[in-house]
């Protein structure tokens, strides 16, 4: 019984005009109508390699790209409008268009950290220098510190242990030099839960008597402003 014999007759003329229209390699820069502009390399019509886009709103990212998406070592910067200068933001790894490995941020108020970034958000191990003077460094999760680490204050004090959410919590010690006197147990919500406090004619503290959410306000207030305020800018392709 006869049969009808396949051909593979390869894509179609449409297809390879279309193909051939895709911008490849280098390429001039490309304007779009929201006021957006890109120059750099092209791969099939997607950004891919190295390029710099300059956003509408001022935002200005120069670095790698795959397939559309900032992914490698990149820079992003914003335009101030008022000084008219170019404000650094991030520069470090990125991935998918997030900032993912190491890399260092900055805040508008002088706010900065220089750590690990995951998807977007600092986790992993980082400091953050705050602009009011106080320093926190150790693990971090989900924008804040969440495991080991250091708590490190203008005034001189500094905590050493736990932290969950951004607060003492867990075994730590907290050190007040000026005071000569140190609080050392176990530490729930920013309260000093129980342990031994040593000092000069001092009584040991009481369970839940030690409450330092004052002396951390602006600690948290800082934390605060970073979780607000950070520009990851994951919309800008």
């Amino acid at each position: 019984m006869p049969t009808l014999k396949e051909h593979d007759y390869g894509p179609s003329r449409s297809h390879l005009r279309e193909e051939a229209t895709k911008k490849c390699g280098d390429f001039h820069e490309i304007y779009w109508v929201n006021g957006s502009c890109y120059r750099g390399h092209w791969w099939k019509d997607k950004k891919d390699g190295l390029g710099e886009q300059r956003d509408a709103d001022g935002y200005r990212y120069y670095g790698v790209w795959s397939r559309n998406k900032k992914h490698g070592y990149g820079i992003l910067k914003k335009q101030d409008a008022i000084y008219d200068r170019l404000d650094l933001l991030y520069e470090g790894q990125w991935r998918n268009g997030k900032q993912h490995g190491l890399g260092i941020g900055f805040l508008p108020n002088g706010t900065y950290y220089e750590g690990e970034y995951r998807s977007g958000v600092r986790s992993g191990w980082g400091t953050m220098m705050h602009s009011n003077g106080c320093q926190t460094s150790g693990q971090w999760l989900a924008d804040r510190l969440h495991g080991f680490g250091t708590w490190y204050n203008s005034n001189g004090n500094y905590y050493v242990g736990e932290f969950r959410d951004g607060k003492f919590d867990g075994k730590g010690a907290y050190v007040m030099p000026n005071r000569g006197k140190v609080l050392e147990g176990v530490w729930t919500a920013n309260q000093f839960f129980s342990g031994l406090s040593m000092g000069l004619n001092e009584p040991p503290a009481e369970p839940g008597g030690v409450d330092l959410t004052e002396e951390q306000r602006e600690e948290e207030k800082g934390q605060d402003i970073a979780k607000k305020e950070r520009y990851f800018c994951s919309y800008i392709n």
